[in-house]
């Protein structure tokens, strides 16, 4: 089976990793699985009516779904729009795998790293907080320089090779607003 790294971002919260765009909590040293959610608009605020229900039998991710797993293919990408109150990480990603320029959606994905908040004001302080969350779900916390060749023990990025990086993009733009609000409020 194929298995492809990617990036990612979660909220901390009491000991779980927490999707900051849909009410998903990442289960501890085991696998998350990727379900449809047809009635949920995701954080473009697309709607694609019943999108999913066009092919009812297959998993997720489908093309002309936004449901799936969401991860970068890089870490620059994750680390663009990554501030507080989030933790970014290396996930990796297999089943049904969708690529797209900017990321992958998956049908499974598990944590494998956890990456230090080097943007962060005071990450000597959330450093504790964070080595019991990473211990908690049975993985180390790197330095995000390390984190690339880490991940790539556990398998590949998909990035196209003609892909824009991140912040080129309408997507990079919308997640940069999105976590704007998520921080302010």
């Amino acid at each position: 089976m194929k298995q492809a790294v990617g990036y990612r971002f979660w909220r901390p919260e009491n000991g779980w990793l927490v999707s900051p765009f849909c009410p998903t909590v990442w289960p501890q040293q085991t696998q998350l699985e990727g379900l449809c959610r047809d009635e949920q608009a995701n954080f473009l605020q697309e709607r694609r009516s019943n999108a999913h229900q066009r092919e009812p039998t297959t998993p997720p991710p489908v093309a002309s779904c936004s449901c799936g797993i969401y991860a970068y293919h890089d870490v620059a990408s994750m680390l663009g729009p990554l501030h507080p109150p989030l933790i970014g990480g290396a996930v990796l990603c297999w089943g049904r795998i969708t690529v797209h320029p900017e990321g992958i959606r998956a049908q499974f994905a598990r944590p494998i790293a956890l990456c230090l908040p080097e943007p962060w004001q005071n990450a000597e302080r959330a450093e504790p907080h964070l080595t019991r969350l990473a211990a908690g779900y049975g993985i180390p916390l790197l330095e995000s320089s390390y984190l690339v060749s880490y991940a790539g023990e556990f398998g590949e990025s998909y990035r196209p090779a003609n892909a824009p990086a991140m912040g080129e993009r309408r997507f990079g733009r919308a997640v940069r607003k999105f976590l704007k609000r998520l921080i302010d409020a």
